[in-house]
């Protein structure tokens, strides 16, 4: 079982890595567009350009408790209906 658990979980510390590389890849990323943006004269922000508005997530009374950055997939087979 160790084993099994070791084929799909990292540590801690490495997860901690990898989202920091891409905390700085986003954020040079979006230092290059706003200055080619700026270069172009586009006037237009980047938070605009996509959608005006954020959307805003709603929170089901029934759901589980969040669990920071777990992520939860469910590989059990879905009935088809109308069988």
């Amino acid at each position: 079982m160790t084993q099994r658990f070791d084929e799909l979980y990292i540590p801690r510390r490495e997860h901690q890595q990898i989202v920091t590389y891409y905390k700085k890849l986003v954020v040079h990323v979006y230092q290059k567009l706003r200055a080619l943006q700026a270069e172009r004269g586009d006037a237009t922000p980047v938070a605009q350009a996509g959608n005006p508005e954020p959307k805003t997530r709603t929170i089901d009374a029934d759901a589980p408790p969040d669990c920071g950055n777990v992520v939860r997939v469910d590989f059990r087979r879905q009935r088809r209906s109308g069988r």
